[in-house]
This record gives C-alpha cells, structure tokens and sequence, in this order.
C-alpha cells in the first residue's frame, strides 16, 4: 500500500505551463511586430505565420476638394484556391482566425511534448 496513485491526465506540471507562457509570448510577439511589405508594394504588414493586418491605404482624391481622400483596400491573399481579402480598416478577419488555430495548435503541441517527456522520465525514477 505504499504505492503513490497516479496523476491525473488532466493535471500539467509546472514546467510544462512554463513552456506554454514562453511559447505564447513568442507567438504573440510574431504577430505585432512590422514586418516589411513583398516587392513592389509599400506599408508594414503584421502578423505571422499570415499577413493579418496592412496597412497600406492607397489614397484616392474625391471630388473637386483635394483634402478629401477615399480609403480604398482592395489586398488579397491567397492560399491554395482559398481568396481572403483585407477590409478597409487594414485587418483581415479570415487571416486572423487562421493564425489564432495555429497558435492553438502549437500550445497543445508544445504541452504534449513537454508533458509526455516529463512523464516518461517519471515512470524511470525507480
């Protein structure tokens, strides 16, 4: 009866939330710093691994007023046969949702690797 009962699957170590908080702040960090524009266009773009935010505003004159300009956004980005497309705001909503799944999958990634090389190093210990 000296055996200690086994944890619970659903219990993370410390280091693993550790690794998750560095993997995420690195993650986040990717997504908010200016990155340069492709060849042949100017502006900053942001986000990562996805362009989810431009801001590239092509000026447009309006009327016979030159002080008055039209925000015009008319950037894509393709993946595969999949066309997403920036909104006037400079934010493309599609793009960010893809790379919030991304970040997800990587935090489970990163808890599941640290998590099972813990406790195969736990099961050794004699």
């Amino acid at each position: 009866m000296s055996e200690t009962p086994k944890r619970p699957w659903f219990r993370f170590h410390l280091l693993t939330l550790v690794l998750m908080m560095f993997a995420a702040g690195v993650f986040l960090w990717a997504n908010v710093r200016d990155s340069a524009a492709p060849a042949g266009l100017n502006g900053t773009w942001r986000g990562f691994p996805f362009p989810m935010f431009s801001e590239m505003h092509p000026r447009i004159p309006f009327g016979n007023d030159s002080n008055v300009l039209l925000w015009r956004h008319d950037l894509y980005f393709n993946i595969g046969p999949i066309r997403f497309e920036y909104h006037d705001n400079g934010w493309c909503y599609g793009l960010v949702v893809i790379n919030a799944l991304i970040g997800v999958v990587v935090l489970a990634a990163v808890a599941c690797v640290s998590e099972s090389l813990i406790r195969r190093r736990e099961g050794r210990k004699p």
